[in-house]
């Protein structure tokens, strides 16, 4: 039975969520396919975990990165261990369910032009859904997450097609990889797997979310949920996306929306609760797109 499934290549990457990552990998016995690897990709955590690790998980290949790569670098490091025919990219802060990788996979057998899948989402502990598939981008290039903040229903339990896979759980086929290449690691965090579904798309591939299965999510373990680096990263790399991916209207739209609306709004925001980091962390993300204009 395992030699006649194709091998899935399990990819997480860890910083500084040694307990976290403990967890996770303990989760991963839950799965009832038999054919996969593991790797989980330490990236440059302060507290040095993966001696520990190895000794308490001697199946599991563990890579260590001297700097901080960021999401998609670590991913990447991991893509080039992967021997894997499909490849699962997911966060050390998920658990698993045991029919997970069956089901997804089931997407890509029905569907020939099915690059990449990703599960339903929720949120850990609740039945509250995080991603049920994404919504196109607007004029100002914002979308919106499917099902975000509703309660789970028979309505979220189906496949569809989706613009957008979900860097939280995605299966992609190794074909694409080849076809693609690695992870845009220009954004270091976030928005690279929307760049990334952006390159699927443009290269024939189609996305879709497999809603009969879910992965639970804890949600901002490494980074927090209100921190300065997530609020750099956020300002900085909206803009960073539409420069790369957006028509030429789109990108004079959003100039116009990020410097009159967006960042007034957020700067004011920050100011009347005087959150000097977060201020300057905005600061710094808008400006990086005028200094960076090469790109």
């Amino acid at each position: 039975m395992k030699n006649s499934l194709p091998l899935i290549s399990i990819i997480s990457v860890n910083f500084n969520a040694a307990a976290t990552t403990v967890e996770f990998l303990h989760s991963i016995k839950n799965l009832d396919y038999p054919n996969i690897e593991v790797i989980v990709v330490d990236n440059a955590s302060d507290d040095q975990p993966i001696e520990g690790l190895r000794r308490q998980f001697p199946t599991v290949q563990f890579i260590v990165s001297e700097v901080n790569r960021g999401f998609a670098g670590g991913n990447n490091l991991g893509i080039k261990a992967a021997k894997g025919d499909f490849l699962f990219f997911v966060n050390n802060d998920t658990t698993f369910g045991e029919d997970l990788l069956y089901s997804l996979l089931s997407v890509f057998n029905d569907d020939d032009r099915i690059g990449g899948v990703s599960p339903k989402i929720i949120y850990e502990g609740t039945e509250i859904i995080q991603y049920a598939g994404f919504t196109s981008l607007s004029l100002i290039m914002r979308n919106q997450s499917i099902g975000h903040q509703c309660k789970d229903a028979e309505e979220y339990n189906d496949v569809i097609l989706t613009p957008y896979l979900h860097g939280a759980a995605m299966l992609i086929s190794r074909k694409v990889i080849d076809r693609v290449g690695l992870m845009p690691e220009i954004y270091f965090l976030y928005y690279e797997e929307l760049d990334w579904s952006e390159q699927m798309r443009i290269a024939g591939f189609q996305l879709a979310v497999d809603r009969r299965v879910a992965i639970l999510h804890k949600a901002s373990v490494s980074v927090g949920k209100n921190s300065p680096l997530k609020t750099y990263f956020m300002m900085r790399n909206r803009w960073l996306f539409v420069r790369r991916n957006g028509k030429p209207f789109q990108k004079v739209f959003y100039f116009l929306y990020v410097s009159l609306v967006v960042f007034p709004k957020e700067f004011f925001n920050y100011l009347f609760r005087l959150e000097w980091k977060q201020i300057q962390s905005l600061i710094r993300g808008y400006f990086w797109n005028y200094s960076n204009k090469s790109l």
